[in-house]
């Protein structure tokens, strides 16, 4: 299908997310100075291509920053990200992952962990590396890992902010258990992690107020309370068009305001340079003596 192959190619190419701008991979960019429309753009492609798949009863189960890759130019899905035409990086995944099937007789899947994607994965499949449940709360995990992936772009990150390994000492024998932690420490003080990603990424989460309640939903703990992938899309989508609509909206007035200031400016003779404005002599000091 030909929209299939916009949003997912399964030829490759590209960077890794957890090699791009701010992970100093092929680029000596900071992340924090990437711009808000790419930044968006990347989100909006992410929640793309991952709706189209769960549109089509497929969870991919398999998301990590190692699977998505930032490929440049192209036209950020379709969707407008803000002023210009000018080509933007764009994310696409590799591989379909688990690619969980709505048709199935069973309509029920056995999936097995990998210890790769650990700190993506949801908190309700930290309990076990091997889990039996229903497409629905499939399709829950994957707007889980979406929120990971958010975060990353959001905050300039190379990796999960859940990120942790195994130690003995504090009783956190396995990296399933060491990341179920940390998720219940950033559960704890949302506030402060939310304003952590803000500070990594140059401001960029807090100047898009939308996109941190998005993120908030995703990353609910309790999957049936969670947000859809979809829901986060269609949010993303009607966010990202009115700010596009806003900045076009100021440039018109501004054009207008520049049109407004240069017809109200005198003329100067043709072949004449403008006169430059007359000076104001101060007034002459008083001879006369104060009283």
């Amino acid at each position: 299908e030909v929209e299939g192959e916009r949003v997912v190619d399964l030829l490759g190419g590209g960077t890794p997310l957890s090699r791009w701008l701010w992970a100093g991979g092929e680029s000596a960019v900071r992340g924090r100075e990437v711009p808000d429309r790419v930044r968006l753009s990347l989100i909006l492609d992410l929640l793309d291509g991952l709706n189209f798949l769960h549109g089509r009863g497929s969870a991919h189960l398999s998301l990590s920053a190692d699977v998505l890759y930032v490929q440049n130019g192209g036209d950020a899905g379709g969707i407008a990200v803000g002023a210009g035409a000018a080509p933007r990086p764009r994310l696409q995944f590799v591989g379909l992952g688990a690619a969980i099937r709505l048709q199935v007789p069973s309509g029920r899947k056995t999936f097995q962990m990998s210890e790769a994607g650990t700190p993506f994965y949801a908190p309700e499949l930290l309990d076990g590396a091997l889990i039996e449940t229903n497409l629905r709360a499939l399709l829950r995990m994957d707007a889980w890992a979406a929120g990971v992936l958010i975060a990353m772009i959001a905050g300039s990150r190379a990796g999960s902010p859940f990120e942790a390994a195994a130690d003995w000492g504090q009783r956190l024998f396995s990296t399933q258990a060491a990341v179920k932690a940390r998720i219940s420490e950033r559960e704890g003080s949302l506030g402060p992690f939310l304003l952590e990603l803000d500070a990594d990424g140059g401001g960029f989460l807090f100047r898009h107020g939308w996109l941190a309640r998005v993120l908030l939903g995703l990353l609910t703990r309790e999957s049936s309370a969670r947000l859809t992938v979809r829901d986060a899309w269609l949010a993303a989508r009607d966010a990202a068009g009115a700010e596009a609509a806003a900045a076009a909206e100021t440039a018109a007035v501004l054009a207008e305001n520049d049109a407004e200031t240069a017809a109200a400016a005198p003329a100067a003779p043709d072949g004449a340079a403008p006169s430059p404005p007359a000076a104001t002599s101060a007034p002459a000091p008083s001879s006369t003596p104060p009283p």
